[in-house]
């Protein structure tokens, strides 16, 4: 009995079946690191191979295994990091994107689908408005992956996690229709408002319910917990209830809790004890932090060094390349033209010429400084920047005829992969 109850609850999956998919999803996530390849990629191949081989794993992927075991989670803790400020700024654009860009997109798609494909318009309306919304799942997940930051981030996840209601309501009209039933302007603009009303009333409720019951301890664990009732019991409240025949939104649910939440205080904590937690973690990212920037400037300033090496050396290169020229020459036997001498010189110190690589690596040791002091998000800058070390160190390495400056360009190498690999682990 439990273990159907547990099944049920899982969308239709067994306990072995959650095991096996989280372990493949740790090993995907270490892979898809190792060879650079966005995580969501390589769920999306991991999943592939994994169709065609004859494991015996029936997974069934379910409407109730994405959103009531996936969904959830995943919108709160996107959620629990959006500033309420940031978001009562950019409020009004988020709100519009999510209604009128919506529908935009709904009828746009529509309208290529009945002149183009030759539907009807009910069809074309139903497809239009299955694919208006942006996934909050894919979304969330992608500018994870990559990193994104600011403004952008904000306006992008807040708006996938708001048109929920639009497209869920804009469907059930459109549904209407396609069955021969009618609805008005009015009853439509109810069923959307009470759709967004009730689902942030539903948030507000069971969040502020779990933050009551919080205030209350000074146990992290329960706090903790309560938590994850918050994330999952704001989203099951939403869906289960409703008026008038409308359901409550529970992706809105879930955002509004996890705004609630993350908004409770500066740190998004409750308990005395959640915040030392957190404290504490911030301190050991920031020493960490400060320990990346002393390493990584430490490389910078060696790094100077190599180039100045290298143009201590140029005069002397010259003057062995003017040399050795001579002394073929002179083995040859022949008369040499002094200004054909000088050409073939000039034409071999442009060939060797490394004085614009080694004024490009100055400048990118100077920017990178720039980038380490600025602070802030600054991992695929610096990841970007080495990849422009690496370039100017490969040049200068095919330029050279000179042991010296080979050992340099050898010696920047190594420097810049000690950078790149401690850069990997900088958001």
């Amino acid at each position: 009995m439990l273990a159907e109850t547990g099944k049920e609850a899982a969308g239709g999956l067994g306990i072995e079946a959650v095991e096996i998919i989280l372990l493949i999803g740790a090993v995907v996530a270490i892979i898809a690191r190792r060879f650079k390849v966005p995580y969501t990629v390589g769920l999306v191949i991991a999943g592939i191979i994994l169709a065609f081989l004859p494991l015996g794993l029936e997974v069934n992927f379910s409407k109730e295994l994405i959103f009531k075991v996936l969904l959830p989670p995943l919108i709160f803790e996107a959620a629990l990091y959006i500033h309420w400020k940031e978001l009562k700024r950019d409020l009004l654009p988020v709100v519009t994107f999510a209604s009128v860009g919506v529908l935009l997109s709904a009828g746009i798609t529509a309208t290529i689908m009945h002149f183009v494909i030759g539907w009807d318009w009910t069809m074309s309306a139903l497809f239009g408005v299955l694919i208006a919304a942006t996934d909050p799942v894919s979304v969330i997940a992608t500018f994870k992956e990559a990193k994104v930051e600011g403004r952008l981030r904000l306006l992008v996840e807040a708006e996938s996690l708001f048109n929920d209601s639009t497209a869920a309501v804009a469907f059930a009209i459109a549904l209407t229709f396609a069955m021969g039933q009618s609805m008005s302007a009015g009853t439509a603009a109810l069923a959307m408002l009470l759709s967004v009303v009730g689902g942030i009333a539903s948030g507000l409720i069971v969040g502020s319910v779990c933050l009551w019951i919080a205030g209350r301890t000074t146990d992290h664990l329960v706090e903790l917990a309560l938590t994850t009732v918050a994330a999952f019991g704001s989203f099951w409240v939403a869906e289960q209830f409703g008026f008038a025949g409308v359901h409550f939104s529970g992706v809105l649910a879930a955002m509004t809790a996890g705004i609630l939440v993350g908004n409770t205080n500066e740190l998004g904590f409750i308990t005395e004890k959640g915040d030392e937690v957190i404290e504490d973690f911030k301190q050991a990212r920031g020493d960490e932090g400060a320990n990346l920037q002393e390493m990584i400037a430490t490389r910078l300033d060696a790094i100077l060094e190599q180039v100045a090496i290298v143009e201590s050396h140029l005069p002397e290169i010259a003057k062995w390349q003017r040399e050795k020229l001579n002394q073929k020459l002179e083995e040859l036997k022949t008369d040499i033209d002094e200004s054909r001498l000088e050409q073939e010189l000039i034409y071999l110190a442009q060939k060797q010429d490394v004085a614009e690589e080694l004024d490009r690596l100055k400048s990118h040791v100077k920017e990178t400084k720039k980038i380490l002091t600025k602070g802030g998000a600054c991992g695929r800058r610096l990841d970007f920047m080495m990849q422009e070390f690496n370039r100017e160190a490969n040049t200068l390495a095919s330029k050279s005829i000179n042991t010296d400056i080979t050992n340099a360009a050898v010696e920047l190498k190594v420097l810049i992969e000690q950078m790149r690999e401690q850069i990997q682990n900088i958001e």
